[in-house]
């Protein structure tokens, strides 16, 4: 039985190694980085150290340094296990130290069980084997040719870094879809460095469409490339495949490459479909890449996680447009439906109040509440045409009890409108509505000063007509009312004929009583 000493910043990547060993026999110990490591070393000597290489507090290198320098640790065998490890002068450093086998995580359990028995076999270090002095020198070596390179790699990973938050809060603003298309497609350069590049996508649904943008050309250039993938079918080959293509060849013709000819000759060129999770939408297409160099694996992983959020970020857009455009038919069908309901409630009002009393003189007041609370009016007023040389005869009056109102209904009950005369007598005289926006400033509306004393701005007038003949004249006042729409004066012209049938046969019934008066006197 041998006591290994396990030594791994991550409490879980010990775990599963003892887990492995312990079912060897093997006493097992447990750091969590190189200076708790030689801590334990000294209380309790291993037989065998399996460490990580880079850990917070006292890297695997300095462990098998100090082991080095203390003569009852010094032939300590040592097993390097790391996710890092990968540069030959690291595997030098390892060898000059001592320790002759990396094993890089994860790694078999068989690969580790062997590895194990093999060095337990071999036994202690030989002292030949330990060189402190060339495993400084080396080591220093090492660590600055790493420092550099990651120091280097973390620049270059920082920038990319910046560049793509910057590209994903710009879409994650765009709204539009060829806004959209348009701003990813300048990116796509920027991400893989390429001199030219294309998107092309196909929304679907309600409103289906092409959406294509070109970066890297001149305007001219670019209207006529996205015209060639107008003209042609969605998605000509080699844009037509499924899935991520990288071409590394000789400059070609854009034709050959199934881009319009207005597309400059095509050197490198990657291809990345962007693609929901039920259909594809269209592809990114990348060309030329910057130094002459191809197009890396990288570069296509990257632009492909990106042409997914495309993806994603399309599909997203293109549901809310739709979505917004049902909501919109919605409201516009329930504002239809529930101006169709008012209509038929305001004319059913009517009717009813003019099927309960055989006198216009009665109704009128009535109708006039009726329309006036219905359609937002402050004050109405029914004038019926007694004959055409006389002046019209007013009917009925209707206004919420008011103190200010008293001088205006007072002059309208002793006004004597004749054809053509005042607003009643001009909606007479053309048979068609008249409106007013401002009494006050209508030389022609004879009672604007009391109107405005009474809060009433704006009037409207509308002839009620039967068989196209002029039998009597609504009118309508308000603090301030907007012109009306076509379809609310076509709903007056229907009610006005109401109240105007109801006129007529009024008249016609007082003409069967006068005609039939005389009679009654000779008999």
């Amino acid at each position: 039985m041998a006591t290994i000493l396990i030594v791994d910043d991550h409490a879980v990547n010990r775990e599963v190694l003892v887990s492995l060993l312990k079912h060897g026999g093997h006493r097992l110990t447990e750091a969590a980085d190189g200076s708790a490591a030689l801590e334990a070393a000294r209380e309790v000597p291993p037989d065998l150290i399996i460490s990580d290489i880079l850990m917070p507090s006292g890297d695997g290198y300095e462990l098998v340094r100090n082991l080095r320098r203390e003569p009852g640790l010094a032939r300590v065998p040592v097993i390097f296990y790391t996710a890092h490890f990968n540069a030959p002068e690291a595997m030098s450093l390892a060898r000059s130290c001592g320790v002759r086998h990396v094993l890089t995580k994860p790694a078999e359990p068989e690969k580790m069980l062997s590895t194990v028995e093999s060095v337990l076999a071999e036994g202690a270090l030989k002292v030949e084997e330990m060189s402190p002095a060339a495993l400084d020198e080396q080591q220093m070596r090492v660590v600055s040719d790493k420092l550099a390179e990651t120091t280097g790699e973390l620049e270059r990973m920082s920038s990319r870094l910046m560049a793509l938050i910057e590209m994903s809060l710009q879409i994650a603003a765009e709204r539009e879809p060829d806004s959209l298309v348009q701003t990813f497609c300048r990116w796509t350069r920027d991400l893989v460095a390429a001199r030219h590049a294309i998107v092309a996508l196909w929304s679907h649904g309600a409103d289906p469409g092409c959406h294509i943008a070109v970066s890297g050309l001149s305007d001219e250039a670019a209207q006529a490339v996205e015209a060639g993938l107008m003209s042609s079918a969605p998605q000509p080959a080699p844009l037509s495949a499924t899935g991520p293509m990288r071409r590394a060849g000789p400059v070609a013709d854009a034709d050959q490459m199934g881009l319009p000819w207005a597309y400059p000759p095509v050197g490198g060129m990657l291809v990345v479909p962007v693609r929901s999770p039920t259909r594809q939408l269209g592809w990114v297409c990348a060309t030329s890449k910057v130094g002459g160099e191809a197009f890396s694996e990288e570069d296509e992983r990257l632009l492909g996680i990106f042409a997914a959020y495309l993806a994603r970020t399309f599909e997203n857009d293109c549901l809310l447009s739709e979505v917004s455009e049902r909501t919109r038919r919605l409201e516009e069908e329930i504002a239809r439906r529930s101006e169709s309901q008012w209509r038929a409630e305001l004319q059913y009002a009517i009717a009813h109040v003019l099927a309960a009393t055989s006198h216009i003189e009665d109704a009128a007041p009535d109708v006039l509440k009726v329309i006036c609370q219905k359609a937002g009016f402050t004050c109405g007023e029914l004038w019926e045409v007694v004959a055409d040389d006389a002046p019209l005869r007013l009917v009925g009056l209707w206004h919420p009890a008011s103190e200010t109102a008293g001088a205006f209904l007072s002059a309208t009950r002793a006004a004597a409108f004749l054809r053509g005369v005042g607003m009643p007598g001009r909606a007479w005289d053309r048979s068609a509505p008249v409106w007013i926006p401002d009494v006050r400033a209508d030389p022609g509306f004879l009672r604007g000063l009391t109107a405005a004393g009474a809060g009433l701005q704006a009037a409207l007038a509308l002839p009620a007509l039967v068989g196209g003949r002029v039998v009597g004249i609504i009118g309508f006042f308000g603090p301030s009312l907007r012109t009306p729409a076509p379809d609310l004066i076509d709903l007056f012209a229907t009610i006005g004929g109401q109240v105007g049938q109801f006129i007529e046969r009024r008249a016609q019934e007082l003409q069967l009583k006068r005609l039939a008066a005389p009679r009654t006197r000779e008999a």
